[in-house]
């Protein structure tokens, strides 16, 4: 009885390979993921944040938003706000109660009755919207935690409508090999203390850090979205390299390329 008890308090172990375990790591970490991301970036977050946003408010056909692994919907929400040409927005997530706080905020803040939002829970593998249906993808913090980021390469590719674009905004290694050391400090003390002092998983917050030390370089993952058919592609490096932007559009006869 106790061995069961005993297995049952255990914290999960997190691993991408198994998409359900980082479903539950973000259901349990939802009520305050905004909040310690802010501890863990030391608030940089929020510039890296609105430059992914300004960015992306520049695409002049921009109608309608897909947010993958949206979260709380920072990223959606402050897109909406720079870009007025949008009028609807699909918020996507696996995590059902990431969606209940993006839905809260939105609810909050009146934007819902601004903007036509949808919330969809769903695999970025899987996208549930017709073809060619979204003129801008964005995607932060997220694609790292993806099984299969070629699979949603393709998914984003299809929804996509001719010019789209999709923006990528993920934590990544500094180069520089000074600045790759202290980042590595930082990985290995700063963040998992701020995990213990103020998330009750511990383990979650341990499991974030190194899926950032795990995660494909930038130029593997512009590779990736080329093999996807993705062209024009353009990075930005934010922090020395601590975080980095990826741009990608479909060309206008993306279709016909491929086969």
């Amino acid at each position: 009885m106790k061995h069961l008890l005993k297995a049952r308090l255990m914290p999960p172990s997190y691993n991408k390979e198994s998409p359900e375990t980082i479903q539950q790591l973000f259901d349990h970490i939802a009520k305050r993921y905004d909040f310690i991301n802010s501890m863990m970036s030391l608030q940089m977050h929020k510039a890296w944040n609105s430059k992914l946003t300004s960015l992306l408010a520049q695409h002049k056909n921009g109608r309608v938003l897909l947010d993958l692994c949206c979260g709380t919907g920072e990223i959606a929400f402050s897109l909406l706000g720079k870009a007025p040409a949008l009028h609807k927005a699909y918020l996507l997530d696996f995590s059902d109660k990431m969606l209940e706080v993006a839905r809260y905020k939105a609810d909050k803040t009146s934007r819902s009755k601004k903007h036509d939002i949808a919330y969809l829970h769903a695999d970025a593998q899987a996208i549930p919207l017709d073809r060619e249906s979204v003129d801008i993808a964005s995607t932060a913090y997220g694609i790292r935690n993806i099984k299969s980021p070629l699979a949603c390469a393709k998914e984003v590719m299809r929804v996509l409508k001719p010019e789209g674009l999709w923006g990528i905004l993920e934590l990544t290694r500094p180069t520089n090999p000074l600045l790759r050391a202290l980042h590595t400090l930082y990985l290995k003390t700063f963040v998992p203390t701020v995990g213990r002092l103020f998330a009750s998983n511990r383990d979650a917050y341990s499991y974030l850090s190194e899926s950032i030390k795990q995660f494909t370089p930038p130029q593997k993952l512009a590779a990736v979205l080329q093999e996807a058919g993705f062209g024009d592609i353009k990075t930005v490096s934010l922090a020395g390299g601590i975080a980095t932007i990826t741009l990608a559009t479909k060309a206008v006869n993306a279709n016909n390329k491929r086969t």
